[in-house]
């Protein structure tokens, strides 16, 4: 085999395996996500109807079907074509190095563990050590039960919410960056913007529709 072509395939490797074992930094960019801050980790969590395909990137989801094979079928699964004595069946399978918990994927290290009001992670930067528990927010790691998530314990956060009129919330089991009271999420423009504003400019919108099919009409 040519040395460059080696390398190259050598390097492309690597790239793709530290992609997929990225470690999340409170300045990793989530791909369709947001950054999310556990007791003692931080992750990416997936936008509405996307699922994650690493840890730093999420795509859209899709129903497993002969016109999806290979697509993000669910957390960490693809859509996965069997054939069996000339008979095709496309099932959501885990991606590599995760299996199946319930209905979820979770890490192969991770199968066996259970962390109570928590989950299992596991260090990207050191993959050699132990698989630990990091708690929703609410719960920390109970020393006298196995170092599970059933003692109640606050966490401070951590985040650092640089945009403006963005503060550091809890939502559910995690603490994220979120607009504060008055504001809302522009998608398209990526920042907070007033109550008033957003209400202003969904009023506009529906005017010139109206506006619009008046004049067809």
């Amino acid at each position: 085999m040519n040395t460059y072509y080696t390398v190259f395939l050598f390097i492309y490797a690597f790239l793709g395996l530290s992609y997929y074992n990225a470690a999340i930094t409170p300045d990793t960019k989530c791909k369709n996500g947001f950054l999310a801050q556990m007791s003692n980790h931080l992750e990416c969590r997936c936008n509405v109807n996307f699922v994650h395909v690493s840890n730093d990137a999420c795509e859209a989801k899709v129903e497993c079907s002969v016109n999806t094979v290979d697509k993000a079928c669910g957390e960490f699964s693809k859509c996965t074509k069997h054939e069996n004595e000339g008979i095709e069946t496309y099932t959501c399978d885990c991606i590599d190095s995760y299996v199946a918990k319930g209905n979820i994927c979770v890490p192969e290290t991770c199968q066996n563990i259970d962390c109570g009001f928590g989950k299992c992670i596991i260090n990207e930067d050191a993959i050699n050590d132990p698989p630990t528990c990091s708690c929703n927010i609410g719960y920390v790691v109970n020393v006298d039960d196995g170092s599970k998530c059933t003692k109640e314990g606050e966490t401070p956060c951590s985040l650092v919410c640089s945009k403006e009129h963005q503060i550091c919330k809890k939502v559910d089991a995690f603490y994220r960056c979120d607009c504060d009271e008055g504001f809302k999420l522009s998608i398209e423009e990526e920042k907070c913007i007033s109550h008033s504003i957003y209400s202003m400019f969904n009023i506009t919108i529906i005017f010139a529709i109206l506006l619009l099919f008046s004049n067809i009409i």
